[in-house]
């Protein structure tokens, strides 16, 4: 039996406006060409260095930002993360490459829902880590069979190694 604890919907909505104020910090400053420390954007948010660098790594995992000499820069443009209204997304779940690192997930979100105070930051981690799992396609032919039938193939090529390792 598997049992797993989640984020309640106000801490998630929470955690998820600190990574987009994060993350539109980091933007901004990129887009002048300049990168920004942890410190910097933690003065800004009004809010610890550590607790930053959490927010910042979740961003990394989810390939928004990177760290170069320790300054912090955005990948992406904001226009290149919203798909056009012509497209189509879609979002595939790919499992856990094995049932270790389902244990250690597990074990880690029960501690963070059973003691949130000292654990409370693993389950930032865990939510990064399944962002970090989920494969975005986004098309404007998705009604083109031959496209669909080459992205089901090539997840499930992909499916295949992750259990295989």
């Amino acid at each position: 039996m598997h049992c797993v604890a989640t984020m309640s919907s106000k801490r998630k909505h929470e955690f998820m406006d600190k990574l987009d104020s994060c993350y539109k910090i980091v933007l901004q400053n990129s887009a002048k060409g300049k990168g920004i420390s942890a410190r910097e954007i933690a003065s800004q948010l009004k809010c610890h260095r550590t607790t930053v660098h959490s927010y910042l790594n979740s961003l990394e995992l989810m390939g928004k930002v990177y760290s170069e000499h320790g300054l912090w820069y955005a990948k992406e443009t904001s226009a290149q993360q919203m798909p056009s209204p012509a497209e189509s997304e879609i979002i595939i779940e790919l499992p856990h490459p094995s049932e270790q690192v389902r244990n250690a997930e597990a074990i880690a979100e029960l501690l963070a829902k059973i003691d949130p105070k000292n654990y409370g930051f693993l389950s930032d981690f865990i939510e990064a880590r399944k962002k970090s799992r989920r494969v975005v396609i986004r098309t404007r032919n998705i009604n083109d069979p031959k496209l669909v039938d080459s992205i089901v193939s090539q997840i499930r090529d992909l499916k295949n190694t992750l259990l295989e390792s």
